[in-house]
């Protein structure tokens, strides 16, 4: 673990170099001691706020953050405006079996995706934007999993949603369990986009394949219809006080005129003028991750024609 003088020594490396913009905290879990996390935040808000908040800060964490406030209520301070969170699945069963018992906290009568909207509506209102994963395959999934993941992602406003098929690794308890069960059919690609299963699943085999490549095609849809939706309900989300807006350099607008001359004469352009008109009349402090938004989709779009294809 690193002290506090060792991480504020490498910011300030970073920042002597050159470097403005995005920094990732690597951490699995950056609440998984949550005392040297705590620690660690005034410190940090402190060295942002002499150098007027020159990196954006990102890291993953699960959503049980919303169960510690002291850390939540910190984190935008200290400059952080994205977390990426394992939702996994939205059903019950398939989180006890995978031992994902803090996406499951204070579930009352099965309504699990009741738990994580509203874990992911506080991290927003925040003023930090979640991404999530999630996973199709999983023993408990069911033939309702799809439109279930579909629902909630549009829902909750989760713009970077990365959903995968399950794949089995090696040295872990799934793994042996599915061995013992004769269930394995050949050692992970480590291709966390691949649409190809190395095992044998509950669901039928073509089922989920299908239903995968259904929910990717539609929540990056070749008009980014529904991409657009999320995008304005995280706006919506967002808090206006902690969120902080990137400055816009000449690059930002270099990349706005390409993304112009790109997407608005593409099958996309509906959609985008729409989003970034109303973005503009009702948010226009937002205007710059608007269109961080719509380049990032344009991206999407391309990687799932992709994934779907193969």
């Amino acid at each position: 673990t690193k002290t506090n003088e060792q991480m504020i020594s490498e910011f300030q490396l970073l920042y002597d170099l050159g470097w403005r913009g995005s920094v990732f905290l690597v951490d699995d879990n950056f609440i998984g001691n949550r005392r040297n996390a705590l620690r660690l935040l005034p410190d940090l808000a402190r060295w942002q706020q002499k150098y007027d908040y020159p990196f954006p800060l990102c890291t993953e964490a699960s959503v049980d953050l919303v169960e510690h406030p002291d850390l939540l209520n910190a984190m935008p301070a200290a400059g952080f405006n994205l977390i990426f969170c394992g939702i996994e699945t939205l059903s019950l069963e398939a989180l006890l079996k995978m031992k994902k018992q803090q996406n499951t906290h204070k579930i009352e009568g099965g309504h699990e995706e009741h738990y994580l909207l509203n874990a992911v509506r506080k991290i927003q209102e925040q003023g930090i934007e979640v991404a999530a994963g999630f996973i199709l395959g999983a023993d408990g999934d069911t033939e309702s999993s799809f439109d279930a993941h579909i629902e909630f992602i549009q829902k909750a406003g989760v713009v970077m949603a990365m959903e995968g098929l399950l794949t089995v690794l090696k040295e872990t308890g799934l793994y042996k369990r599915l061995e013992q069960e004769g269930r394995l059919l050949e050692e992970s690609s480590g291709n966390n986009v691949s649409a190809r299963l190395n095992f044998v699943p509950q669901l039928d085999r073509d089922m989920l394949i299908n239903g995968y490549k259904r929910v990717l095609s539609t929540l990056y849809d070749p008009s980014l219809t529904n991409y657009f939706e999320r995008c304005w309900v995280l706006i919506q989300n967002l808090s206006s006080a902690n969120f902080r807006v990137r400055r816009v350099e000449r690059r930002d607008i270099i990349a706005f005129l390409r993304t112009l001359w790109r997407q608005l004469p593409s099958k996309q352009g509906v959609a985008y003028a729409r989003f970034l008109a109303r973005v503009l009349r009702q948010r226009p402090k937002m205007f710059p991750e608007a269109v961080r938004f719509a380049i990032e989709g344009y991206h999407f779009e391309k990687v799932t024609r992709q994934v779907v294809a193969g």
